[in-house]
C-alpha cells in the first residue's frame, strides 16, 4: 500500500528547533560578513580606489583554491561539525588581529580582507547548507531554508543599519572588525549547540570506513550533474562580482571620501537585505512551493537578465555615469541578492541531496571553496582585460554580464533536468552484474579458475557466466569439462551452455554421461543428447537404440528424456508406440500416469508426429497438477482447437498461473480472445478477465498493447487496474516502444489520471464525512480499501508514463519509515509530474489522515462540503454509477441500518424495498444484504 500525507508549510517541533539553530547561525554569518564588508571596503575603496577591486578578486581565487583543498582533506577525515569549529575560531582570531593591525600599521591588511570576504560568504553558507541537509529532509529543506536565509539577510541588515551608528560612537571603521570577531566567536559556539541538540544527525558523516572510497577531484569532476552545479555557482559568482564592481565602481566615483562610502554602503547594504528579508518571509517560500525547482533555479537569472540588459539599453542612450543608469546597477545588484537568497540558494541546497551522500560534502567544499573562489579570481582578470582594452566606464562590462547570465539560463535548466535523474539514481540500490567483470590478464583469469573449482555450485555458475560475459576463447574447453562433473546443476548448467554454442561437442559430451550412475545426470545428458542428435548424422542409429533402451529407465526424468529421442529420432512405427504408450497413460486412473503422459507430449513438441489427441482428455481432468501439465504441453499453432478450454482454465485458481503462461505463446488467435474476453465474453469471472490483461502483456507485441489500451477504462476498476499494470509493465522491447509512441494513449492517461485523483478526492470527502465512531468504522475501512485501488491505479498510470522502474523506486521509497527517504521519493514526483498530475502528490504522500490529506488535494480538486446524510445516500443509492462497488453498497446499507439514526434507516430500507435487483453476479451482495434487511424488518 502507498499512504499518503500532505505536507506542512511548519515543520515538526525537532525540524522548528534545527530551523530556529541554523537561522541563527545565519544572522551571525549575515552581520559578521556585514561588518568585514563595509569596514574592509571602505578603507580599501578610499585607500586604492575601485581600480585596485579586480585584483582582490584574482587573489581571492588563489585563496579560495588553498582553502577547498584544506577543506576537502579535513572533510575525509572529520565531521562537518569538527571542522566548521575549527574555523569559526581561525577566523575569530583573524580578524581580532586584523582590527589589531589596522589600528596601528595603516590600510594594507584591509586588502587580505577583501580577499578573505569572497570566501567567507560562501564557505559560511557550506557550513550551514552542510547541517541542514543533515538535518532536515529534502522538503522540510525547501520549505523553511528561505526563514535560514532570512537570518543571514536579517543580520547584514542589522550590520548596515547599525554601522553608522557604530562608526559615529568609535570614530575608527576598524572597531567594525573587532564587532565581526565576536560574532565569529558567536557563530562558532551556535554550532556547537547544535552539534549538542543533534548528535546523532550530525555525527553521521564522521570519517568513512576504511572500505569506503573516498569521493576524490576527479571522481567528482567526472559526475556531470555537480559539474552542472559548478557551472551554475561559477556563472552566478562571476555576474555577482562584475554587478558589485559596478555599483562599488560608480559609487566611488559618486562619493569621496571612506566615511561616505561606509554611509553609502551601509544604506545600500540595509536597503537591499531589507528587500531580501521581505522576499524571504513574505513571498520566496509561497513561490518555490507553487513554482518549485524549475522557478528556483531560474528566477534569479531570468530577472538579473531582464535588468542588465535595460542597463545596456540606458547606458547605450544616455551614458554610463547618469543617475538612471547608476540606479539599475543597483537594482540589478538588489535583485541578484534578493533572488539569490530566496530561490538559488535554497533551490541549489535542494539540489545537493540528489548528490550521493558520500560525495556531498565533499562537491560542496569544492563547488563552495574552489569554484566559486576561481570564479571570482576570473571575474577579476575579465575587468582588467576589460580595463586594458575598451574600458568599464562604457557598456562593455554591461554587456559582458549579460552575456554570462543568458548562459546562467541555459546552465539552470540543465541543473533542474539532472536534479530529478540524479533523485532516482540517488534512491536505487545496485548489485553486481556479472556483466561487468572483465578477465584481461592472468590474475582475474586465475581468480576465475578459483571459481571454477569452487565447492559450491553457485561460484561455478558466476564463473562461468563471466567467461561467457567477457567471451573468453578458453571458455569451450571449461564448459566441456563441467559437463562431466559429477555435480547434477554443474553437469546441468554446463550442458546447456555447451548445447547453445556448439551441438556436436554437447552430444559427445551427453553420450558420456547417458549411463551414469546419478539418475540425474543421466537425465541431464539424455536431454541434451535428445536436443542436439540429429536424423542422418553417424551416430543418429546409435543414439535411437540407446533412447529405446532408456525408456526402461526407472527415472522418470530419464524417460522423459527417451521420449523426446524416439520423437526426434524414431521412425513411424516406433513413433506411434509411443503414441499410444501416452494414450494408455493419459486415461490411466490415478495422477501420476496422466502427468507423465503430458510431461511426453511436451517434451517431444509441435511437428513431431506424436498423437496430440490426448491432450483434450488431459485438459479436462479432475486434478489440477494434471491439467497444469497438460497446460505446458500446449503449442501453438498446433493444439489452437483447444484455445476454449484453455481460457476457461483462467476460472480456476489452481490452473491460473498455468493457463496465462500457456496462452500468451498463442499470438493472434489467443489475442483476439483476449479482447473478447476483457470485453465481457467467455463467462470468465472477473479474476479471469484480470489474468487476461496480464496474457497479454506476456505477449508484448504492439498488437497487444493496443487489445489493453482499448480496456484502460474498463468499467469494473480492479480489472482496469489489472489492464493499467500490464500496459506499465511490457516484456518486450517491442511492446515498450508501443507503449512509449502511443499519443492516443498518453491522452488516454491524461483522462484516467484526472478520473482518479476526482475519485481519490471524492473518497477522502466522504471518509472526512462519516463520524469516528464504531458503528461507521467498517464503511471508513471500505472507502480507505477505495483509495488503496486509486493509489495502485494513480501508480500504474505514473508507471506507464514515466517507467515502471522509477515508480517502483518511489513506491518502495514511500513506503520505508525513514522520513528522509520518503521525502526524496516526493521531491522526484514534485519535479516530475506535470500539470493535472501533480494532484496525484497529495494522494501518494505517506502517513496522512484523511482529512488533512482532503485539504491537500483540495488545491487540485476544490469539492464542495458534504452531510452525513449526503454521503449515505450517495453510497447506498449510487444514483450518479461512479461507485460501481457493489460490496460498497452493501457495506453502507448494513452501517445505515445499524446506526440507530432514523433517517439513515429509512434509507437502508428506502434502498432494500426497491425490485428488480440483479441475484448473481456482482451485484448478489446487496441482493444478499437486502434480504437480510427485509428479514429483520419483518421480525
Amino acid at each position: 500500500m502507498i499512504a499518503v500525507t500532505v505536507e506542512s508549510d511548519r515543520p515538526a517541533p525537532s525540524s522548528r528547533a534545527a530551523v530556529a539553530l541554523l537561522a541563527a547561525q545565519a544572522l551571525a554569518l549575515g552581520l559578521l560578513s556585514a561588518w568585514v564588508t563595509i569596514s574592509a571596503s571602505a578603507i580599501f575603496l578610499d585607500t586604492y580606489g575601485s581600480g585596485a577591486l579586480p585584483l582582490t578578486y584574482v587573489g581571492a581565487a588563489v585563496a579560495g583554491v588553498v582553502a577547498s583543498a584544506a577543506l576537502t582533506r579535513a572533510f575525509r577525515r572529520r565531521s562537518l561539525v569538527w571542522v566548521t569549529v575549527r574555523v569559526l575560531g581561525a577566523l575569530a582570531v583573524g580578524l581580532a588581529a586584523s582590527f589589531a593591525l589596522l589600528w596601528r600599521s595603516g590600510p594594507a591588511t584591509s586588502v587580505a580582507l577583501l580577499v578573505l570576504i569572497p570566501i567567507v560568504v560562501p564557505v559560511g553558507f557550506m557550513f550551514v547548507v552542510g547541517q541542514a541537509g543533515m538535518l532536515l529532509d529534502v522538503r522540510a529543506l525547501k520549505a523553511s531554508y528561505a526563514r535560514v536565509i532570512a537570518g543571514f539577510a536579517l543580520g547584514f541588515v542589522v550590520g548596515g543599519v547599525a554601522a553608522p551608528g557604530l562608526l559615529g560612537l568609535f570614530g575608527r571603521t576598524e572597531v567594525l572588525l573587532a564587532l565581526a570577531a565576536l560574532v565569529a566567536v558567536a557563530f562558532m559556539l551556535l554550532v556547537w549547540q547544535t552539534a549538542r541538540r543533534f548528535p546523532e544527525a550530525l555525527s553521521a558523516v564522521e570519517t568513512n570506513g576504511a572500505d569506503t572510497p573516498r569521493p576524490t577531484m576527479r571522481s567528482l569532476l567526472s559526475d556531470r550533474y555537480v559539474m552542472l552545479i559548478v557551472a551554475f555557482q561559477m556563472l552566478s559568482a562571476i555576474e555577482s562580482q562584475w554587478l558589485d564592481f559596478l555599483v562599488f565602481d560608480r559609487a566611488a566615483q559618486r562619493y569621496g571620501s571612506s566615511a561616505q562610502l561606509a554611509n553609502f554602503i551601509g544604506r545600500f547594504t540595509a536597503i537591499a537585505y531589507g528587500t531580501d528579508i521581505l522576499f524571504l518571509l513574505l513571498v520566496a517560500g509561497l513561490l518555490l512551493r507553487r513554482f518549485g525547482l524549475r522557478y528556483g533555479l531560474t528566477a534569479n537569472a531570468l530577472g538579473v537578465f531582464v535588468l542588465v540588459v535595460a542597463t545596456i539599453v540606458a547606458g547605450s542612450v544616455q551614458g554610463m555615469t547618469t543617475t538612471l543608469v547608476f540606479a539599475l546597477v543597483v537594482a540589478s545588484r538588489v535583485s541578484d541578492l534578493t533572488l539569490s537568497d530566496g530561490t538559488s540558494r535554497t533551490s541549489l541546497s535542494a539540489a545537493y541531496q540528489a548528490v550521493p551522500t558520500v560525495q556531498r560534502l565533499a562537491a560542496q567544499a569544492t563547488v563552495e571553496g574552489l569554484a566559486v573562489p576561481v570564479a571570482i579570481g576570473a571575474s577579476g582578470l575579465g575587468i582588467i582585460a576589460l580595463r586594458h582594452t575598451v574600458g568599464t566606464n562604457g557598456v562593455a562590462l554591461s554587456v559582458a554580464t549579460g552575456v554570462v547570465v543568458a548562459a546562467w539560463v541555459v546552465v539552470a535548466f540543465k541543473v533542474y533536468g539532472g536534479y530529478r535523474v540524479n533523485l532516482l539514481a540517488n534512491l536505487r540500490h545496485r548489485t553486481l552484474d556479472p556483466s561487468t567483470i572483465t578477465i584481461d590478464d592472468a590474475a582475474t583469469l586465475a581468480a576465475i579458475d578459483r571459481l571454477l573449482d569452487s565447492s559450491d555450485e553457485r561460484e561455478v555458475r558466476l564463473g562461468l557466466q563471466a567467461m561467457e560475459a567477457a567471451d573468453h576463447a578458453d571458455r569451450l574447453r571449461r564448459l566441456e569439462q563441467k559437463a562431466s562433473d559429477d555435480r547434477v546443476g554443474v553437469r546441468s548448467y554446463a550442458l546447456a551452455c555447451l548445447a547453445e554454442i556448439d551441438a556436436v561437442r554437447a552430444a559427445v559430451a551427453a553420450r558420456a554421461g547417458a549411463r551414469h550412475g546419478l539418475p540425474l545426470a543421466r537425465a541431464a545428458s539424455a536431454r541434451t543428447l535428445a536436443a542436439t542428435s540429429r536424423a542422418g548424422d553417424d551416430a543418429a542409429a546409435a543414439d535411437l537404440e540407446l533412447f529405446v533402451a532408456l525408456w526402461g529407465d526407472p527415472e522418470p526424468e530419464v524417460r522423459l528424456a527417451a521420449a523426446a529421442g524416439v520423437a526426434a529420432l524414431g521412425d513411424e512405427g516406433a513413433r506411434e508406440r509411443l503414441s499410444n504408450v501416452v494414450s494408455d497413460l493419459a486415461l490411466s486412473e490415478g495422477v501420476e500416469g496422466p502427468v507423465f503422459a503430458a510431461r511426453v507430449l511436451e517434451v517431444c513438441g509441435a511437428g513431431s508426429d506424436i498423437d496430440r489427441g490426448p491432450l483434450r482428455t488431459l485438459l479436462t481432468h479432475a486434478d489440477p497438477d494434471v491439467v497444469d501439465a497438460a497446460l505446458a504441453a500446449v503449442r501453438w499453432p498446433d493444439d489452437e482447437a483447444l484455445l476454449a478450454q484453455i481460457v476457461a482454465q483462467l476460472n480456476v485458481r489452481r490452473t491460473a498461473a498455468a493457463a496465462v503462461s500457456t496462452l500468451a505463446a498463442g499470438g493472434g488467435p489467443v489475442l483476439q480472445f483476449v479482447d473478447e474476453g476483457l470485453s465481457g465474453g467467455h463467462r470468465l469471472s472477473a479474476s479471469g478477465q484480470e489474468l487476461l490483461a496480464r496474457v497479454a502483456r506476456l505477449m508484448g507485441s504492439p498488437e497487444s498493447v493496443g487489445v489493453l489500451h482499448r480496456h484502460i477504462g474498463h468499467r469494473d476498476r480492479e480489472i482496469g487496474r489489472a489492464v493499467l499494470r500490464a500496459l506499465a509493465e511490457p516484456v518486450t522491447p517491442e511492446g515498450g516502444a508501443a507503449v512509449r509512441s502511443s499519443l492516443s494513449l498518453n491522452s488516454s492517461l491524461d483522462v484516467v489520471i484526472g478520473d482518479e485523483v476526482l475519485r481519490g478526492a471524492a473518497v477522502l470527502r466522504a471518509v472526512s464525512a462519516l463520524p469516528d465512531v464504531a458503528v461507521f468504522l467498517g464503511l471508513r475501512r471500505a472507502l480507505l480499501d477505495e483509495l488503496l485501488l486509486v493509489q495502485q491505479r494513480l501508480h500504474a498510470c505514473l508507471s506507464i508514463r514515466y517507467g515502471a522502474e522509477a515508480m517502483s523506486v518511489i513506491a518502495f521509497q514511500l513506503a520505508q519509515p525513514d522520513v528522509r527517504l520518503q521525502a526524496m521519493a516526493l521531491e522526484w514526483l514534485d519535479v516530475t509530474l506535470v500539470g493535472a498530475e501533480c494532484g496525484v502528490v497529495p494522494l501518494l504522500q505517506p502517513g496522512l489522515a484523511p482529512e488533512d490529506r482532503l485539504v491537500a488535494i483540495g488545491r487540485w480538486v476544490p469539492l464542495p462540503s458534504i452531510s452525513l446524510e449526503e454521503v449515505m445516500r450517495d453510497l447506498v443509492f449510487d444514483e450518479g454509477d461512479h461507485w460501481r462497488r457493489p460490496w460498497l453498497t452493501a457495506s453502507a446499507l448494513q452501517v445505515a441500518a445499524n446506526s440507530g439514526r432514523p433517517d439513515l434507516v429509512a434509507l437502508a430500507y428506502e434502498r432494500s424495498e426497491l425490485q428488480g435487483e440483479q441475484r448473481d453476479g456482482p451485484s448478489l451482495i446487496i441482493s444478499e444484504t437486502m434480504a437480510a434487511l427485509a428479514a429483520r424488518a419483518s421480525c
